[in-house]
């Protein structure tokens, strides 16, 4: 599809940029886990980095993409349970402790708490 509207050299330069960041992406991700597995069992961030590789091959191999949807599956839920725990922390560390307050505020910041939004109102929205 790239190719057709812009051409080889630009659809290459595209893939090339792809795999750059996504490379990047990915130094970044295993060097954040490998800096907490270094402070969690106090070795150096070298050795943390080659155990978070091998622990991602090993899983990878072993698993494959079963271990990957099982994953996929815990992970679900967990997204929507933290976003309610956040909230209700917030709720309770606020300093009046009082979740009319935090409504309040969350309404006027433009309705913050609303979960799920079934208004046909199209008017302004595109």
């Amino acid at each position: 599809m790239i190719e057709k509207r812009f051409g080889s050299r630009m659809r290459s330069v595209l893939g090339w940029t792809f795999l750059a960041t996504r490379t990047l992406a990915e130094g970044v991700r295993v060097s954040a886990i490998a800096l907490v597995v270094s402070v969690a069992l106090g070795t150096s961030e070298r050795l943390a980095v080659f155990i978070v590789i091998a622990l991602t091959v090993l899983y990878t191999f072993e698993g494959g993409m079963k271990a990957w949807i099982w994953t996929g599956r815990g992970a679900v839920p967990a997204v929507p349970d933290g976003e309610f725990a956040h909230t209700g922390l917030a709720a309770a560390s606020h300093p009046r402790r009082n979740g009319r307050k935090l409504s309040q505020v969350a309404a006027v910041s433009g309705n913050k708490l609303r979960v799920l939004d079934f208004s046909w109102n199209l008017g302004d929205e595109v």
